[in-house]
C-alpha cells in the first residue's frame, strides 16, 4: 500500500488522471465482455419466453383432434410434442395450414388468431414447441427444425403437400421457412 502511494505520489495530476481514465475503460470494457459472453451462451434463456400450461388447463374456443409425437432426442433428453388439427368451421377447401405460434403464446392462447383461417375453410395444424404449452423437453434450434419438420411428415400423411400452408407468426416464421426449405421436392408446401 506504502509502495502504490508513492508511486501515485510521484505522479503529476495529468498523469493521475490518464491512468484512473485507463483503468476505469479497461473495467467498463471487461464488463462488456463479461455481459456479451453471458448473453451468448444464456441466448435462448433471455429470447425464448416458453409459456407453459398449467395441469389441467384448457381453453379452447374450436373443436380439434390432439396428437402427440415423441420429439428426437436431443442431447440424449427426448421429448413429447403435442401438435392438433382444428376442422375448419367455413365451407371446407380441401387445404390445410401448418401454423407456428410466436414466442409468447402456445397453442390455447393462439386461437384466435387461426380463427380467421377456419372460418375461411382451412383446417389449420399447430403444434407447441418444447416447453410451450403441454411439450416437453428442452428448446433448442436443432429441436425445433426436428420437431416442426416431424409434425409436418405427420401432416403429409393426411393431407397433400400442394394443398399445405406453411404459416409461421412473429417466431414460428423462422420455424415455419426451416420446414419448407427442408421439404423435398415431391413434398414442397403450397407456401
Amino acid at each position: 500500500s506504502e509502495l502504490i502511494m508513492s508511486f501515485l505520489k510521484s505522479l503529476s495530476s495529468s498523469q493521475k488522471r490518464r491512468k484512473i481514465l485507463r483503468v476505469s475503460l479497461y473495467a467498463i470494457f471487461a464488463t462488456y465482455l463479461v455481459f456479451c459472453a453471458d448473453f451468448y451462451f444464456r441466448q435462448e434463456r433471455y429470447l425464448l419466453e416458453p409459456n407453459v400450461n398449467p395441469p389441467g388447463y384448457r381453453e379452447t374456443k374450436f373443436s380439434y383432434v390432439p396428437f402427440t409425437l415423441s420429439g428426437a432426442a436431443i442431447n440424449g433428453k427426448a421429448a413429447t410434442i403435442h401438435y392438433r388439427k382444428y376442422r375448419t368451421i367455413g365451407t371446407p377447401r380441401n387445404e390445410a395450414v401448418f401454423y407456428l405460434h410466436g414466442n409468447k403464446g402456445n397453442m390455447n392462447k393462439c386461437e384466435f388468431q387461426i380463427e380467421f383461417m377456419l372460418e375461411l375453410g382451412y383446417d389449420v395444424w399447430t403444434m407447441d414447441y418444447r416447453e410451450y404449452g403441454d411439450s416437453d423437453g428442452k428448446i433448442s434450434e436443432e429441436a425445433l427444425k426436428k420437431d416442426a419438420d416431424a409434425v409436418y411428415n405427420k401432416i403429409l400423411a393426411e393431407v397433400d403437400a400442394e394443398s399445405i400452408v406453411i404459416w409461421g407468426r412473429s417466431f414460428g416464421s423462422g420455424v415455419a421457412a426451416s420446414v419448407a426449405a427442408s421439404a423435398t421436392d415431391n413434398h414442397k408446401p403450397k407456401m
